[in-house]
């Protein structure tokens, strides 16, 4: 058997792939290090994971990434996080960058980004600290630090002492109030950069803007002892980068605005919050003087180089169109960040930089013309771009981040040359000498491999150790071979530039991070790649391939990882059911082999082990071109009835099957080796045969801390008195509990993400050696409904129970349901026994039962049909109408009903309902403790459990000003309910009226900031609610004394409901309908109808006739539609019709006296034809004629012999009545037929 331990595994060294410093963990010892995990990058540079990314099926959800944090990646307590921005991409994934926060003061240079997509988190990365150790408190002042902050930079002047610059910033700020003057922030900062855990100390960071020597940066200032310990440069210059492409490429539009017809401004609005180009003159103070032209068309060429000015507007619309166009980015901070050019600043000024605010460009010199070119305009944005995402800082950092602008800008030069030229040259348009070459490096001096020929080790300068990933970017555009510095030969298959741009722009926007090396710059950008492109897919590996070539990390090696685990492994029984857990990484299609002969190819399959037997479990993981893994346990399965039986909870929201031995093991349903799900809630009853009691001693326990909960109850329900809640790492009551009887429950919920291990116990009963001693109680001993539940409290381990409930039932359950269905008082006895003895015990007049009376009815007078009816019934309570005596539809309520439109007689039903009274439970008001109103940003809520089914009428809560909320019920993650109040000032009651069913883990919510009252102490959990309820506590975190904003619960049990009494609706329902027949000119109609007074006829002819059944004669041939209305005593009314048939011609001639007759008549299949002497030697037609006058049948015989039988075959026709028709030469003979 393997129990869970609180203690991760030592890792497989076989496991691990190592870069640099960093090693990568995957499969099981991934998952163990976080849940979920499918690979996890560590790095000495800092104290958790750099990098974790999850398995699809196990991604938690976003909101809980603190507390993946906190529990599963042990970052203490006193490490928060601050929210720097968020960004969504192309791919529909959200990256949110947090800042690192201690004792929540902010941490320099630390940055995590969580990306999120579909509200799950996908991976997150960055560099985090767990090991802080420092002052918390100042000891020095803001003043005295911020002259500390200023005697280090130096400067001759300073931009807040220019009131021009002072105007600049309050009109970019839209702030009168703002001001460059230097503010003191509380940061903890690295000495020196040195970025580890134990080199940070308390500063006060000051961003210093210095006008003359130009400077800007952020300077941290130790705030005990006043020495400048880290600075970060603010500005980021070009360095003479060349002149603007359109000088060379012809004439493009570009946006500007109108003042006038004859005035023109270099400002336009449509991209983003705007982009704005103004003219310094040659100074260094920051106005906002416009350029202007009179006809739009801007050649001004002049001695003050206006000429280049245009380049200035159209780089900066053309670097917005690229960012925007291609990766969807709306300017450097994705929210419309507005773009400022500052043109001609200062006097033979070679440079041009991003100072964290605007562009600023100088005119150059007698060798340089102006820096306003589209690269150097692409170059700089793309600064601003990067100060928005990665952050990228000093050092290696430093690097990537001037090449990360270098890559940028010079694509934006090739696309705007119509993609025609790419020289890979940076700063070879100004005249000189380029400065760098992206394609061939060492020409310029500069590295093209990490460390090698022409790497600066001494002082890291950005530009010159930038140029070892602009070759990586090269490589991955055009492609190449070779050798590089360190021996290694290289081949890399060139992607293009829509492809390489993309990867290059998804490492540094969404994965690179302040601190981060050429190391990491590999890592996240094949993990671009991937999120682009899949897994070992050509992208992949010419991204690796291309780092590799310039000395950073080997070429591709994909790697499938197989690795499984079972939930549990030793079973005491067969059939054994075995839930297998696929921990395989970069792998899609599996081959599991069982041991016993049965394979799968499912990922997370559930196999069952129908023998005894010990089973070696084989998978293999195929990872089509990333390769191919198996692994096997050997002997991993051992299903044997000596074994253990190892119990767990089950894995759905449900109650477990009652353990009835006297030991064994129980786990989470996770079992043994795997962490519990999320979103659950079970529960299993140990009550062993016998026992008088049972003790449960944990061996492990790890539960999300105040999110997932074991309560243990003690008695054989979750109804019984509550033992204990328990959550977090510490072993429940310190490891041991024993119930007072013989049974004890364990129950287990779990919230919508992140787990744990969960807990494993063991548990053994004590039997008793005396008779058992009964006790017991009631759910209620006063009932309207007549139903009840008893629960057996007898201790000293009874056997068997017999109860008898006083009204001649009885049940042999330990705990039984009863239904009383008679009023009255009822005496409840309950027999115990063991192998001891027996007792008994008699509670006399122990129930009252008091079903309300059925209502009465009288007597309705009938309708006529298709009219309503009016019912009425009298009794107590409300009175509630259904259409079925029992279950049915809810018709209306009240002691009068309607009855819809009725066609015939209906029964309706109808019950009396008395409300339950009102109860009130919990917290009575806010004098609980001390409190004050709640402003966090925190959702919180009360959770509670319902036993019995009940409505949650109102609840009481205290605002400190007028204010609208929501409110939830949620359960198990599921919102039930919502309602929106409108909250006055003081205490009020909100009215809910929502129904609550049997079940746990309810919570009663509102939304953060509630502005609701508080308890800051003084709670005591659980309360009961009437019964009904119980309060079990709160979300808040560590405050189990906590109360949140519900007080003095108002509930109401179900209504009392008597027997339903029968009412009819009753309707007259006449029936008209008769019957005729012929002979020759006269119709006998006889009246068949059903409740008739009189008689309304219609002979189809004119004539009418009020007789019960009239005889008609009719005076020609025809078919008549005979009608007939019939009237009752209530006047209702009813009508039918019918067609006569008549056919007169020639009766003049017939002999009726004559021997022709039919028979048998009625008949049935055959119809014989009797024609006397003197019909011999004649022809004769038969004609059947039916109701409508329609002729069904046609017959001719001939020569007839007298004496003949002659027969008509009426297998043709339907039942009904026919008249029969037959024409010779001498006249015409007519009778009616029946046809049975």
């Amino acid at each position: 058997m393997k129990l869970k331990t609180t203690t991760w595994s030592i890792l497989l060294a076989s496991l691990f792939s190592f870069t640099a410093n960093a090693k990568e963990i995957l499969g099981m010892e991934a998952d163990k290090k976080v849940k979920g995990a499918e690979k996890i990058i560590e790095s000495q540079r800092c104290d958790v994971p750099e990098f974790v990314l999850f398995r699809k099926e196990a991604q938690p959800s976003f909101d809980k990434f603190e507390s993946i944090a906190h529990q599963q990646m042990a970052i203490a307590s006193t490490y928060g996080f601050k929210l720097l921005n968020s960004d969504k991409d192309q791919l529909g994934m959200v990256h949110y960058r947090y800042q690192e926060t201690f004792n929540g003061i902010p941490m320099e240079g630390t940055m995590y980004i969580v990306h999120v997509k579909n509200g799950k988190i996908v991976s997150m990365n960055g560099q985090l600290y767990n090991a802080v150790h420092t002052a918390s408190d100042a000891s020095m002042s803001e003043a005295e630090a911020l002259k500390k902050a200023l005697e280090f930079v130096h400067a001759d002047v300073y931009r807040w002492q220019n009131p021009a610059n002072e105007n600049q910033i309050k009109y970019i700020k839209n702030d009168p109030a703002a001001s460059w003057y230097p503010k003191g922030e509380l940061f903890l900062a690295p000495v020196n950069n040195n970025f580890s855990s134990a080199n940070y100390r308390l500063a006060y960071r000051f961003d210093i803007y210095a006008d003359r020597p130009l400077s800007r940066q952020y300077v941290f200032v130790d705030a005990s002892t006043g020495e400048v310990i880290h600075t970060v440069n603010r500005i980021w210059n070009a360095n003479a980068i060349g002149t603007a492409v359109t000088q060379y490429s012809g004439t493009h539009p570009f946006t500007t605005d109108s003042v006038s017809a004859t005035s023109f401004r270099l400002r336009e609005t449509g991209r983003g919050q705007g982009i704005e180009t103004y003219n310094l003159q040659g100074s260094t103070n920051y106005t906002n003087t416009d350029f202007t032209d009179a006809d739009n068309y801007w050649n001004n060429v002049n001695a003050a180089l206006d000429q280049y000015v245009p380049d200035a507007h159209f780089g900066a619309e053309m670097t917005y169109d690229f960012y925007w166009t291609r990766f969807g980015r709306n300017s450097i901070d994705n929210n419309g960040f507005k773009l400022l050019n500052y043109v001609h600043y200062g006097n033979n000024y070679v440079n041009a930089f991003w100072d964290g605010t605007e562009m600023t460009f100088g005119d150059g010199d007698a060798t340089y013309s102006p820096l306003t070119s589209l690269d150097v305009e692409g170059h700089e944005i793309t600064h601003g771009v990067t100060e928005h995402t990665s952050n990228l800082g000093a050092n290696e950092a430093g690097a990537m981040n001037e090449s990360f602008s270098d890559c940028m800008g010079n694509t934006m030069r090739f696309l705007a040359s119509g993609g025609t030229t790419f020289n890979w040259l940076i700063g070879d348009q100004l005249g000189g000498t380029p400065f760098r070459s992206m394609s061939n490096p060492n020409a310029y001096q500069n590295p093209d491999t990490y460390q090698g020929t022409y790497w600066d080790f001494a002082t890291q300068e950005v530009h010159n150790n930038s140029t070892v990933m602009s070759f990586w970017y090269y490589l991955l555009y055009e492609g190449g071979t070779g050798t590089n510095d360190n021996g290694d030969a290289y081949t890399v298959n060139g992607l293009g530039l829509d492809t390489a741009a993309a990867i290059c722009y998804r490492m540094n926007t969404v994965y690179l991070f302040p601190n981060a090396a050429y190391a990491d710059a590999r890592t996240y950008a094949i993990q671009a790649a991937i999120d682009l492109y899949g897994p070992c897919t050509n992208p992949v590996i010419q991204t690796a391939n291309a780092w590799h070539a310039v000395g950073v990390g080997g070429v591709f090696n994909p790697t499938v990882t197989s690795d499984f685990i079972a939930t549990d492994t030793t079973f005491c029984s067969a059939p054994a059911n075995v839930t297998f857990r696929n921990l395989s990484s970069n792998a899609g299609y599996f081959t599991w082999d069982f041991g016993d002969g049965t394979t799968s190819t499912a990922t997370n399959p559930v196999h069952s082990y129908a023998n005894f037997g010990v089973y070696t479990v084989h998978l293999i993981s195929d990872g089509g071109s990333c390769g191919i893994d198996s692994s096997s346990r050997v002997q991993y399965i051992n299903v044997d009835a000596t074994n253990p039986c190892l119990i767990s909870l089950p894995t759905t929201s449900t109650a477990g099957e009652t353990q009835l031995t006297c030991s064994g093991y129980l786990f989470d349903n996770g079992g043994s080796a795997s962490n519990y799900t999320d979103q659950t809630d079970n529960s299993i009853t140990i009550a062993p045969t016998g026992a008088s009691s049972v003790t449960l001693t944990f061996t492990s326990f790890r539960l999300e801390n105040n999110y997932d909960y074991l309560y243990i109850y003690d008695g054989p329900t979750t109804s019984s008195t509550q033992i204990g809640r328990y959550t977090g790492t510490t072993l429940p009551a310190g490891g041991t509990i024993t119930s007072t009887g013989g049974s004890i429950t364990i129950r287990m919920t779990s919230d919508q993400s992140v787990n744990d291990i969960g807990f494993a116990l063991s548990w053994q009963c004590t039997v008793s050696n005396i008779p058992p001693v009964p006790a017991f109680t009631a759910s209620a001993t006063s009932t309207c409904t007549g139903t009840v539940s008893f629960t057996d409290h007898s201790t000293s381990g009874p056997t068997s129970w017999f109860w008898d409930f006083g009204d001649g039932n009885t049940s042999t359950l330990q705990n039984p349901n009863h239904t009383y269905t008679s009023s009255g008082s009822y005496d409840v006895k309950l027999v115990v026994s063991n192998a001891n003895g027996s007792d008994s015990l008699i509670n006399a007049a122990f129930i009252t039962v008091n079903l309300p009376a059925a209502p009465s009815t009288g007597l309705n007078t009938p309708v006529c049909s298709g009219n309503t009816q009016t019912l009425n019934a009298s009794g107590n309570g409300a009175l509630v109408w259904y259409d079925a005596q029992s279950g049915g539809t809810q018709l209306d309520t009240g002691s009068v009903f309607t009855t819809p439109t009725l066609n015939a007689s209906t029964t309706y039903w109808v019950e009396s309902q008395l409300s339950s009274p009102s109860i009130h439970g919990g917290p009575v008001d806010s004098a609980l403790g001390i409190g004050s109103f709640y402003t966090a940003t925190f959702y919180r809520c009360i959770y509670f459990d319902c036993s019995t089914p009940a409505t949650l009428v109102s609840i009481k809560v205290y605002a400190n000003q007028a204010i609208t909320k929501t409110f939830t019920l949620i359960q198990n993650g599921t919102t039930l309910q919502t309602i929106t109040a409108n909250i006055p000032a003081g205490m009020s009651r909100v009215t809910l009226n929502w129904p609550i069913t049997p079940g746990t883990a309810y919570e009663l919510g509102c939304a953060a900031p509630s502005g609701l009252y508080r308890s800051s102490g003084g709670a005591t959990f659980p309360y009961n609610v009437g019964g009904y309820l119980s309060e079990t506590g709160t979300n808040a975190t560590n405050n189990a004394t906590y109360y949140y904003f519900f007080y003095d619960w108002e509930v109401q049990g179900p209504s009392c409901t008597s027997a339903r009494t029968p009412v009819d609706a009753l309707v007259d329902e006449p029936v008209a309908a008769f019957t005729s027949a012929v002979n020759s000119d006269t119709v006998d109609f006889t009246d068949q109808s059903v409740n008739a007074t009189s008689w309304a006829w219609d002979f189809g002819d004119g004539s009418t006739s009020t007789a019960a059944s009239p005889q008609h004669v009719y005076t020609a041939d025809g078919t008549y539609n005979v009608c007939l209305t019939t009237t009752s005593a209530l006047g209702c009314t009813s009508s039918t019709c019918n067609n006569v048939v008549l056919l007169l011609n020639g009766v003049s001639n017939l002999n009726n006296n004559s021997s022709f007759y039919l028979y048998p008549n009625p008949a049935s299949s055959t119809l014989n034809i009797h024609f006397g002497k003197n019909d011999a030697d004649k022809n004769y037609m038969i004609r059947i004629i039916d109701l409508s006058g329609r002729i069904v049948e046609v017959k001719k015989f001939n020569n007839i012999v007298y004496g003949n039988n002659y027969e008509l075959s009426l297998s043709s026709l339907a039942p009904g009545t026919y008249t029969i028709v037959a024409d010779s030469e001498d006249g015409r003979f007519i009778r009616q037929l029946i046809k049975q």
